[in-house]
C-alpha cells in the first residue's frame, strides 16, 4: 500500500492577520466564517476612529444620592442644572453642589421635559413646572364676569389671593358703560388656589370670579413645534391633547386627536423627529403625526409606519442624527430604515449582529431600558437575563456603522448630556441611585468612593488561514498596541472548545512619546506610543481554527492589529512504497 507523509515543519508558514475591527461585533455566525474585520465579542469595548479596539472609559462619581430614577439637563441663558428625580423627590445639581427642590412628590412613571425656559413633570396624576426655583401645579385661571355693572367710562382690574409664584394681570375693556370683557395680560403662575378678582373704577357693581382649570394628566409627554404633546391620559389611551403655542397651562378641547383608535393599544411614548414630523409609539405599531403649524390640530395628517413594530420602552427612542432609533420587540429599529423596509416588505433590525444578546433580553421588564447619543455612539442600556433593571448596555458606533461591543458594569436606570462649563459629558443614573460621569478613566467605575475594576474582553473572530479543513499548527502570533497600558492575556480559542492561556500577563505599554504641547495645568502632553508583542508559540496540538481572545482587568487596552502564523498540515504520497 502507498505510505503518506506529514510533511509539517517543513512546510512553509500560512499567515492570517486582522489589520482593522471596523466591522464591529457579530453573534450570528461562527468566529471562523466571520468577515476579516469583525469580532464575535467586545465586553467594555468601543472602536476608536482608525478601527482600533480598546477599553471603554470609567466613571467617576458626579452626585452621591439614594434613588434617582430620572435625569434632566435642563438650561436656560441663566441657569444650567442636572434635574434629579427620584422616587418621592426633586433635587437640582449645578455642577458641584446639590440642593433640594420643594414642591414636587411624586411617585411611578414620570416624563421630564424641557420647554423653552421651563421644565415639565408629567405624571399620571399632575403636570408640574419648574423655573429654577420653584415647582407648581400647572394651572389654568378662568375668569367669569358675574355682573358687568353700569356707569363706567374705564375700569382697573385687583388679582388678589391665590399665593401664586406670579400673580396674574388682567386688563378690563368698557363697552356701553359695562364691564365686558376681562382680558388675562399676565396669566401668572403657581396658584394653588383660586385668587379673588376685584374690578374697580368709576361706576359701580361690577363683579367677577376666578377659578383654576386643571390641564389633562398623562405620562406621557413631548415637547414638539413650541407645544406640548400629552397621552397617557386616563380613559383615553389612544388620545393626544395638544397645548397652546408656548403655553402649557391651555389645553383646548379641539386640540386632540386619536391615533389608530379602536385597535386596543395604549400610547406608550412620543419623539419629535424633525421640524415638524411626531412619532407616536405602541407597543405593537408605530405612527407618524405631521404637525403642520398652518393648519388645525384636528386636520393634521397621521400615517401609520408599521403596523408589527412598536416600542417597548419610551426612555429608548432616541435622535440619531437625522433618525429615531429605538426598542421593539423585534429589536433596535429605526424610523428612517422602517420606512425604506416598508416598501420593500422587509423587516430586519439593526440589532441583527448582537442578536445573541437582543435574544437575552429580559422581556418582563424591557420597558426600564434607556437610551442615548452620545459620542457618535447609540448607547442602550437593556436588562438581560434575571435582571430587572438595565444591567448591560449595547454601543452602536454610527462612525464605522456597527456594534462596537457590549458594557458592563453600568447598570443604569438613565442616562443624560451635561454640558457643564461647556464641556460634554455622559451622566448615568445608577441602579443604586447614585449618578456617576462617563468620562474620567479606562480602569474603573467609581461609585459613592468604590472603585470597582471591570474586565475588557476582546474575541476575534476564528483565524483559519485561508485554509479552512485542514489542521495547521500554530507558529507565533504578534499584536500591535496603540497608547495601551497595563498587562493583558493572550488566549485562544481552538476548534471552539474552551479558551486556553497562550501567554499571561503581557506589558502592552509602548513608550511615552512627549509633545510639543501643554495641557491646562501647563504640564507637557506625554502620551503612550506603539508596543509590539510577538510570541512563538510552537509546541500545542494542531487545529483547525483559532480565536485569538485578549482580555485583562486593567481597562487600559488598546489593540490595533494581530497576525498570527502557522504550518499548515500537508500530506502527501510518496510513490513507490507500500506499507504492510
Amino acid at each position: 500500500m502507498p505510505v503518506w507523509y506529514n510533511e509539517g515543519l517543513d512546510d512553509q508558514p500560512v499567515f492570517d492577520l486582522t489589520g482593522d475591527f471596523r466591522g464591529g461585533m457579530n453573534t450570528t455566525m461562527a468566529p471562523s466564517l466571520l468577515p476579516n474585520n469583525q469580532y464575535s465579542l467586545g465586553e467594555n469595548a468601543v472602536l476608536d476612529k482608525a478601527g482600533g479596539l480598546l477599553s471603554r472609559y470609567g466613571t467617576a462619581q458626579e452626585v452621591s444620592l439614594t434613588g434617582s430614577r430620572r435625569l434632566l439637563y435642563y438650561d436656560t441663558p441663566s441657569l444650567e442644572q442636572l434635574l434629579l428625580v427620584s422616587d418621592n423627590s426633586l433635587k437640582a445639581y449645578n455642577g458641584s453642589a446639590t440642593s433640594d427642590i420643594s414642591g414636587y412628590d411624586g411617585t411611578g412613571d414620570v416624563s421630564l421635559l424641557q420647554g423653552v425656559d421651563r421644565a415639565f413633570l408629567a405624571t399620571g396624576s399632575a403636570l408640574h413646572e419648574y423655573d429654577g426655583t420653584n415647582v407648581y401645579d400647572v394651572k389654568r385661571i378662568k375668569i367669569t364676569i358675574t355682573d358687568g355693572g353700569s356707569g363706567y367710562t374705564s375700569a382697573t382690574v385687583n388679582v388678589s389671593g391665590g399665593s401664586p409664584v406670579e400673580a396674574a394681570e388682567i386688563e378690563a375693556t368698557v363697552a356701553s358703560g359695562a364691564v365686558s370683557i376681562l382680558n388675562l395680560t399676565n396669566k401668572g403662575r403657581g396658584y394653588t388656589s383660586a385668587p379673588t378678582i376685584t374690578i374697580n373704577g368709576d361706576g359701580a357693581g361690577a363683579t367677577a370670579t376666578a377659578e383654576l382649570v386643571d390641564p389633562p394628566t398623562g405620562a406621557v409627554a413631548e415637547w414638539h413645534t413650541n407645544r406640548m404633546f400629552l397621552a397617557g391620559i386616563s380613559g383615553k389611551s389612544d388620545t393626544i391633547r395638544v397645548s397652546d403655542i408656548l403655553d402649557p397651562s391651555y389645553w383646548a378641547v379641539s386640540n386632540s386627536f386619536r391615533v389608530g383608535g379602536g385597535e386596543g393599544e395604549s400610547i406608550i411614548a412620543l419623539k419629535s423627529w424633525d421640524v415638524t414630523n411626531l412619532l407616536c409609539f405602541k407597543e405593537s405599531s408605530t405612527w407618524l403625526v405631521q404637525t403642520d403649524p398652518t393648519q388645525d390640530v384636528a386636520n393634521w395628517p397621521i400615517e401609520k409606519v408599521s403596523d408589527t413594530v412598536g416600542c417597548v420602552a419610551p426612555q429608548s427612542a432616541v435622535q440619531v442624527g437625522t433618525d429615531v432609533w429605538w426598542l421593539s420587540r423585534q429589536g433596535v429599529v429605526s424610523v428612517r430604515r422602517m420606512a425604506q423596509e416598508t416598501q420593500r416588505e422587509i423587516s430586519a433590525a439593526i440589532s441583527v449582529p448582537i442578536q445573541a444578546y437582543v435574544d437575552r433580553i429580559n422581556w418582563a421588564y424591557a420597558s426600564t431600558a434607556t437610551a442615548t447619543f452620545y459620542d457618535n455612539k447609540y448607547l442602550l442600556a437593556v436588562p438581560l437575563d434575571t435582571a430587572t433593571t438595565p444591567s448591560h448596555v449595547f454601543v452602536y458606533d454610527t462612525l464605522h456603522q456597527c456594534w462596537a461591543g457590549i458594557w458592563t458594569g453600568l447598570a443604569c436606570k438613565d442616562m443624560e448630556l451635561t454640558n457643564f462649563n461647556s464641556i460634554k459629558r455622559l451622566v448615568l443614573a445608577t441602579s443604586g441611585g447614585d449618578v456617576v460621569r462617563y468620562d474620567s478613566n479606562r480602569t474603573k467605575d467609581a461609585v459613592q468612593g468604590t472603585d470597582t475594576v471591570f474586565t475588557t474582553k476582546l474575541w476575534l473572530r476564528g483565524y483559519v488561514f485561508n485554509e479552512i479543513v485542514s489542521d495547521k499548527t500554530l507558529l507565533n502570533c504578534e499584536m500591535e498596541f496603540y497608547r495601551s497600558e497595563g498587562p493583558a492575556d493572550l488566549k485562544a480559542s481552538f476548534d471552539e472548545e474552551n479558551s486556553e492561556t497562550l501567554a499571561a500577563n503581557i506589558a502592552t505599554s509602548g513608550p511615552a512619546l512627549t509633545l510639543p504641547f501643554e495641557e491646562e495645568d501647563n504640564n507637557t502632553l506625554v502620551v503612550l506610543g506603539t508596543e509590539t508583542k510577538s510570541f512563538t508559540l510552537l509546541g500545542r496540538p494542531s487545529f483547525r481554527s483559532m480565536q485569538p481572545r485578549i482580555e485583562t482587568t486593567s481597562g487600559q487596552l488598546s489593540l490595533r492589529t494581530l497576525k498570527a502564523s502557522a504550518f499548515l498540515d500537508t500530506i502527501e504520497l510518496h510513490k513507490g512504497e507500500t506499507s504492510t
